[in-house]
């Protein structure tokens, strides 16, 4: 199909010039148009004429009326096709399907959580005895949220420095430890490049940056190494860790 008005048939002749040479009725294609096009009628030749009269030669390279005819056809087709289109999206817009019982029922749930929250804030400690309290009842909370209560066993770290980095007003030292007998967790810990006495020191836990190059996992530590190289210029030490399963050693995880 060369326009939405013409068809190429099997032996090669368009519609429009079989027409022209048997003079008879030419179906149109997608506009539902249709006219009979007379023996003498030809786009390429002249414009059409009455029956009897020689048809007027064209400019070198001018459109004729039927050529101008299938492009004002055309443009209302694809003007047409585009109207139908706005017009199902906005009535599929304005009538939004119901939301199921069950996430009705969730949202309800966490509205009112937030209201409770909002109208009864954390109480404050007005004093260090009282901060003692709520700090052994905080920490037993976190610790169950965390699957850490009761806390296991600690077991040796088995720390290995690989590496170092010179930076600009900081080091890097790339190491692996084993939070757990056996499972091995990738880290960079970036300090000051000169320092005096103790520092205050971050536990950095990154988030899902799959940091990958030529097929090989460089951990998501990678993606926020910046924000260690910050830390440090700021005189703190700051251990960037990466996470099970986005890390150098790759892993899958199910689950805390």
């Amino acid at each position: 199909m060369t326009d939405a008005m013409t068809i190429i048939l099997p032996d090669g002749i368009s519609t429009w010039e079989r027409a022209r040479r048997s003079g008879t009725a030419v179906p149109a294609v997608g506009v539902g148009w249709a006219s009979r096009l007379p023996a003498h009628m030809d786009s390429r030749d002249g414009c059409p004429t009455p029956t009897g009269e020689t048809p007027v030669p064209l400019r070198a390279g001018a459109p004729s009326r039927v050529d101008r005819s299938n492009q004002v056809f055309r443009a209302l087709s694809r003007f047409s096709r585009a109207l139908l289109f706005l017009v199902l999206a906005t009535t599929h817009a304005a009538d939004p399907q119901p939301s199921p019982i069950e996430n009705r029922l969730l949202a309800d749930y966490f509205s009112r959580e937030v209201s409770e929250l909002e109208n009864a804030p954390l109480h404050e400690p007005g004093s260090l005895d009282e901060w003692n309290t709520t700090r052994l009842a905080l920490r037993k909370q976190l610790a169950e949220m965390l699957g850490l209560d009761p806390m296991p066993e600690r077991t040796p770290l088995k720390v290995e420095k690989t590496g170092e980095v010179q930076g600009d007003g900081f080091v890097v030292e790339k190491m692996h430890y084993q939070s757990l007998p056996g499972l091995y967790v990738t880290a960079n810990l970036f300090r000051p490049a000169k320092s005096e006495g103790r520092l205050p020191a971050i536990l950095y836990v990154c988030g899902h940056a799959n940091m990958m190059k030529d097929g090989v996992s460089l951990g998501n530590k990678t993606g926020y190494q910046h924000h260690g190289e910050w830390f440090a210029r700021h005189g703190y030490v700051c251990l960037v860790i990466d996470t099970v399963q986005l890390g150098e050693i790759r892993g899958e995880h199910h689950g805390t």
